[in-house]
C-alpha cells in the first residue's frame, strides 16, 4: 500500500512539473554545455568508455531519430562527434543499426590516436564493427565481429553472443537478429570470444558450460546463463567478465577475472556485483554487497582480500570511475519525490561533493531508462553525462 502511494504521488509530481514547464531541469553549481543535435535522440552510452578524444577537443557521440521505448526492429543511428567548443554541431561519419539504449554501439576511441574510432555495425547477416578515421570518414577496416571492449594497445578485442544477450537482458544487446540459442540453459558454442584485431580472427576462450560448472551452485540449475560486462584490465592482461542468471525470477551476477587464454579464473569475493571499475592491473571498485552490506569496495583479482570505501556516504548503486588522486566519480538512480539523479564525487578521505542534480522523467523506466553514466576527460577536468530532457536525450558536459 505504502510502495503504491509512492508511485501515485511521483506520477503526481511529475504531472505538476509538466504543468509548471519545469519537468526538465539540471542543478549545478558548476558551468555546463549541453551537446544536442536537432532535437534528436544524443547520447553516447555506458560509462565504461570516455567520449572525450585523448587531447580533450572532440566529443564521440551517437544520433538517432528513434523515438522514446524499446527497440522493437533495427533502425539507424548516426555516428560521430561534436567539437567540445560547438555543442550544436553534431559531425557525423558514419552510421549503425547495430546499438542499444544502454550499451549504445560500443563506440570507442581504437587505440591512442585523436582521429581513429571503433563501433558495432552489422554486414549482411552477421555482426561486425569497424575501425574509420574521423577526420575522412574513411573505414580502415572492416571487422568480422562486434566487439564489446578493446584492449588499450588495441591487438585485441573481447566479444559475446549479441542476440543472447539482447533476448536476456533488453537495453544491453542487440535485436538484429533471432537468438539461435533460445531454450539452452548454457550453450557449450557460446560464451565470450577473444578478437585478434590484426588478423581479423576471433576464438571461443570461454564457453557458458564451464562457467556454469565453476563453483556450482544449485540456484543456477533450470534457467538460462548468460554473459555481461567484458572489460580488460588497465595492461590488457587479464579481464572481467559477469555471468548472469535468473533465480526465481530475480537476477543474479557473479563477477569472475581471467587471463588472455580463458584461464586461471578467479570468483571476485562479492555477492550480487552490479558495477565495477578497474583501477590498477590487481584492484578493482565494485558495487554489491559485502561485509558492510550493499555499497562500494576495493577488491584485490586472485585474492580474497575486499575493503569496503565510502560505508557512511556511498550506501546505493551507480556508476563509478575510479580518478586520479584518491577520488570516485559515480552517480545514483533516480530518487526522491522529484525523481533526481545526482552525480557525485567522493574522496577516500570521505568527503562527498554532490556536483549535480538533474530530473529524470518519471516514464523513463526498463530499457529505455537514462542513467548518467558519468565518463571524464583524460586530465579530470570535464565530465560528460547523459540525461532525458522533452524525452530524448542529450548530452551534458560539466566543467569540474
Amino acid at each position: 500500500m505504502l510502495k503504491s502511494l509512492k508511485i501515485i504521488t511521483k506520477f503526481l509530481i511529475h504531472r505538476l512539473l509538466i504543468l509548471l514547464h519545469i519537468r526538465d531541469y539540471i542543478y549545478t553549481n558548476y558551468d555546463y554545455q549541453i551537446f544536442q543535435s536537432n532535437k534528436l535522440q544524443t547520447f553516447f552510452g555506458y560509462y565504461d568508455k570516455a567520449p572525450f578524444s585523448k587531447d580533450g577537443k572532440i566529443l564521440l557521440a551517437i544520433v538517432s531519430d528513434k523515438k522514446k521505448g524499446p527497440i522493437k526492429e533495427p533502425c539507424v543511428a548516426h555516428i560521430g562527434y561534436f567539437n567540445v567548443s560547438d555543442p550544436t554541431k553534431f559531425i557525423p561519419v558514419g552510421e549503425t543499426t547495430t546499438w542499444c539504449w544502454q550499451l549504445g554501439a560500443r563506440l570507442m576511441w581504437y587505440g591512442n590516436k585523436n582521429n581513429l574510432i571503433i563501433y558495432n555495425k552489422q554486414f549482411k547477416n552477421r555482426y561486425g564493427s569497424v575501425i574509420q578515421r574521423i577526420d575522412d570518414k574513411k573505414i580502415i577496416k572492416e571487422l568480422k565481429s562486434p566487439i564489446y571492449d578493446v584492449d588499450k594497445n588495441a591487438e585485441f578485442g573481447l566479444t559475446l553472443n549479441f542476440s543472447r544477450l539482447g533476448r536476456l537482458r533488453p537495453g544491453y544487446g542487440y535485436i538484429n537478429f533471432q537468438d539461435g540459442t533460445v531454450g539452452q540453459a548454457y550453450p557449450p558454442d557460446d560464451g565470450i570470444w577473444i578478437c585478434d584485431l590484426k588478423r581479423n580472427t576471433k576464438k571461443l576462450i570461454i564457453d557458458l558450460e564451464s562457467v556454469v560448472n565453476f563453483e556450482f551452485d544449485n540456484n543456477m540449475l533450470d534457467t538460462e546463463h548468460y554473459i555481461n560486462h567484458l572489460s580488460f584490465n588497465p595492461s590488457g592482461n587479464r579481464f572481467l567478465f559477469f555471468h548472469v542468471w535468473n533465480n526465481n525470477g530475480k537476477r543474479r551476477t557473479r563477477a569472475i577475472t581471467s587471463d588472455l587464454n580463458g584461464e586461471n579464473w578467479f570468483q571476485l569475493n562479492i555477492d550480487k556485483p552490479s558495477h565495477y571499475a578497474w583501477i590498477t592491473d590487481n584492484e578493482l571498485l565494485m558495487t554489491g554487497h559485502g561485509c558492510n552490506g550493499f555499497g562500494y569496495y576495493l577488491c584485490n583479482d586472485q585474492t580474497d582480500s575486499v575493503r569496503p570505501v565510502g560505508d557512511s556516504f556511498l550506501d546505493e548503486d551507480g556508476h563509478p570511475s575510479y580518478l586520479k588522486g584518491e577520488h570516485i566519480i559515480t552517480d545514483t538512480y533516480p530518487k526522491g519525490l522529484f525523481n533526481e539523479q545526482e552525480l557525485l564525487i567522493y574522496n577516500l578521505n570521505e568527503n562527498l561533493n554532490v556536483i549535480a542534480k538533474i530530473h529524470s522523467s518519471f516514464f523513463n523506466q526498463g530499457e529505455y531508462k537514462c542513467d548518467l553514466h558519468p565518463r571524464v576527460n583524460a586530465d579530470y577536468s570535464k565530465v560528460a553525462v547523459d540525461f532525458c530532457s522533452q524525452d530524448r536525450r542529450n548530452i551534458c558536459v560539466i566543467n569540474l
